[in-house]
């Protein structure tokens, strides 16, 4: 029988924590990794001691030490073949097998992810990944969607590949030792793994929309002040650009693929309207421009 884990990093949230643990009701998962970078406080233990019907193992890290390197341990620690890997914000749907049947009728994929119900709309969170720049073809990373994506059937459900998933998704263990999250960035690790892939593996991505993830990020203002600050979000993202010899990541919000968005004001639908007529380098010089981005790149 084909092993199947699940993996979840943790830092303050431990209700969150304690639903998502609840939530993993797939009897082909045999354990789940905890990969704790908290100060884990009396309560947060009881949850991890509780008799589960999986097996649960916690990793004690360091405090602070991230969502890269928590993900890391997850994967050195593991020994199953597949690894569920979700924020402990989200809820497992009882489906979530489907992904792993995926990936082992497609040998070449390295991870499909299921998408995102968030605040009562529907968020795929993936992308293709594209190089481009003003002055060199590949100083800007640039995550958008430029072509209709055709729909295979895979395990009698919808597929749709893209280069960059949502973080709800199954990898192939394989997959995740040819190139892992990066364990000096704390956060903004994401984006770091999909273009590590794209430079130095041949692993294909997916999405399955049959598989939805309830995600329920609430508002913890502990959390969001300590681990998701302007200052830091900021250093760890030059910091990834950097190491592949980008200056600047834009995002084409307006393209992400089967989302209900929000209504937008009508001065950023303008905004969208321009970048979407706009041919790939005018766009990145727009987006310089208009939102003061503009940085030399670092030498």
């Amino acid at each position: 029988m084909t092993s199947f884990a699940a993996g979840v990093t943790v830092f303050k949230r431990t209700a969150e924590t304690q639903r998502f643990l609840e939530s993993i009701d797939v009897p082909s998962i045999d354990t789940v990794y905890v990969a704790d970078n908290g100060d884990i406080p009396p309560e947060r233990w009881e949850i991890y001691e509780q008799d589960w019907p999986f097996s649960l193992e916690v990793l004690d890290l360091e405090y602070d030490s991230g969502l890269g390197y928590g993900r890391e341990q997850i994967v050195e620690a593991t020994s199953e073949e597949y690894l569920l890997i979700a924020d402990n914000d989200m809820v497992v749907p009882s489906n979530v097998e489907l992904l792993r049947e995926q990936l082992e009728k497609k040998p070449d994929y390295g991870g499909i992810s299921g998408i995102l119900l968030e605040d009562g709309r529907i968020r795929s969170g993936c992308w293709d990944l594209y190089e481009r720049g003003l002055l060199r073809d590949d100083d800007v990373i640039t995550l958008d969607i430029r072509e209709p994506k055709p729909i295979e059937r895979v395990a009698e459900a919808p597929l749709a590949t893209f280069d960059f998933i949502t973080n709800a998704a199954v990898f192939r263990v394989d997959c995740l030792e040819d190139y892992c999250w990066h364990p000096d960035l704390i956060v903004e690790e994401h984006l770091d793994f999909y273009i590590g892939h794209m430079k130095r593996t041949d692993w294909q991505f997916g999405v399955c929309p049959a598989v939805l993830f309830k995600h329920l990020p609430g508002d913890d203002e502990e959390y969001t002040t300590i681990r998701s600050s302007d200052e830091r979000v900021e250093k760890c993202r030059r910091k990834s650009l950097d190491r592949w010899g980008y200056r600047k990541r834009i995002y084409i919000k307006s393209h992400d693929w089967i989302s209900t968005m929000e209504s937008q004001s009508i001065s950023q639908e303008v905004q969208d309207a321009v970048q979407d007529i706009l041919p790939s380098r005018l766009r990145i010089l727009y987006d310089d421009v208009v939102n003061g981005r503009y940085r030399p790149k670092h030498r």
